[in-house]
């Protein structure tokens, strides 16, 4: 640049400058303005907190409405834990819920209950064990004010939450009170399968299983007796029926059985049960869904040291099967597996073995399930059945070794 033009340029700023200075603190106020009065976009968590708060208002005006619905309570109680720490869970609800919803019914009790398990599915143990104590207290405190005010919901609750802190002989006391509340209350079936299944779990962890075994003969023979249009609801109610017979430890031995007049008792309870159930399930056409109930009745007697009973069962169950699965050729890899299955809960050990070997042909891969299914026992020791299992592992270290070299040529 030229002294000239440095000169020429030097005048433009003397004489433009005071403007360019106002026009640059103008800038600078409009951006200090704008800044104040920005409002940033909500994050996540707020959104998240936000459609919480919704969630519990709308579940408190239903509670309102329908206080024994365990649902409910389950909803409210499992995301205020998983939401917040323990304590704030409990307090934040009780803030939003209408104080008679608390008083008539002991609402902090029974979200404390459920909250306990939102704090466990969170990853806080020992917030969950203050959660428990803290239902159990208040329940307790409940009981107290109002003597004969305790539904089956509170048995529930108190119950299982003194199974989770060890306290097994005052949980008994409560599981037992919950099954004459249950059996007096006017609940829909939905619910009341719901309560009896976990009333089962509750008797299981209790370390009282012939009691785990008849409560669960009361749920299938009221399942069994629905009329057809309310058959949606027994499908699922009986897979977790057998689901939780196959976690009830083996019965004692008879003579132990004899000797003890409860376990004598609930023994024949379980077996007249399910002599009813059985008789209103034959009534049932020939598929899978008769089998099923009958094979979920079978482990109830075998439960309970009524093995005669059991296998009479088992093989009815194997004749349904066979029937079913006569219609479907070629048999899928399921049907195989579930062949193998009753032909070993019937008793038939090489047949039972034949169709796993076939199913594992099939692409039966499920070695972890197969090696805990007690629906396998019969063979679960045999050699046949463990060459399967290395044959299923050996085909998945192929395949991934197969799905390694690709990737690799592939790159």
């Amino acid at each position: 640049m030229s002294s000239v033009d440095e000169q020429i340029w030097f005048r433009r700023l003397q004489a433009d400058g005071p403007v360019l200075l106002l026009a640059l603190v103008a800038a600078f106020g409009v951006f200090v303005w704008s800044f104040r009065n920005y409002e940033p976009p909500p994050s996540r968590a707020n959104v998240l907190q936000q459609s919480y708060d919704e969630r519990v208002r709308a579940l408190t005006a239903r509670a309102e409405e329908r206080p024994f619905d365990a649902f409910i309570w389950s909803d409210i109680g499992r995301s205020a834990g998983k939401r917040h720490p323990w304590p704030n869970a409990l307090d934040e609800w009780i803030e939003k819920a209408p104080p008679r919803l608390i008083r008539d019914h002991a609402g902090d009790g029974l979200v404390a209950y459920y909250a306990a398990w939102g704090l466990r599915d969170a990853g806080h143990p020992h917030h969950a064990t203050a959660a428990f104590n803290y239902a159990v207290a208040r329940i307790d405190d409940f009981e107290r004010d109002h003597p004969h005010a305790l539904t089956f919901m509170h048995h529930h609750a108190r119950g299982f939450a003194l199974t989770e802190l060890g306290d097994l002989e005052r949980a008994v006391i409560d599981i037992r009170l919950m099954d004459r509340k249950l059996a007096e209350a006017d609940i829909d079936d939905n619910l009341y399968f719901r309560e009896i299944w976990i009333q089962a779990r509750m008797y299981r962890l209790a370390e009282q299983p012939f009691a785990a075994a008849r409560t669960l003969a009361v749920g299938m023979a009221r399942a069994a007796a629905l009329p057809p249009e309310r058959s949606d609801l027994v499908p699922l109610k009986w897979a977790q029926v057998h689901a939780e017979f196959r976690q009830l430890p083996p019965p004692p031995p008879a003579n132990q059985i004899n000797a003890s007049p409860q376990l004598a008792r609930e023994q024949a309870e379980t077996i007249e049960l399910c002599a009813k159930t059985a008789r209103l399930t034959d009534q049932l056409p020939a598929n899978l869904v008769r089998a099923s109930r009958r094979s979920a009745l079978a482990w109830t007697l075998a439960s309970v040291g009524a093995d005669q009973q059991a296998a009479a069962l088992w093989g009815l169950a194997l004749t349904d099967a066979q029937t079913t699965f006569a219609e479907y050729v070629p048999l899928s890899v399921s049907h195989l597996y579930d062949l193998a299955c009753f032909h070993a809960l019937a008793g038939d050990r090489d047949s039972a073995l034949d169709f796993w070997e076939r199913a594992i042909a099939a692409g039966y891969n499920t070695d972890v399930h197969a090696a805990r299914d007690r629906d396998l026992e019969l063979i679960h020791d045999h050699p046949r059945f463990l060459a399967g299992l290395e044959e299923i592992r050996f085909q998945r270290e192929i395949n991934l070794h197969s799905v390694l070299i690709d990737g690799k040529r592939g790159l």
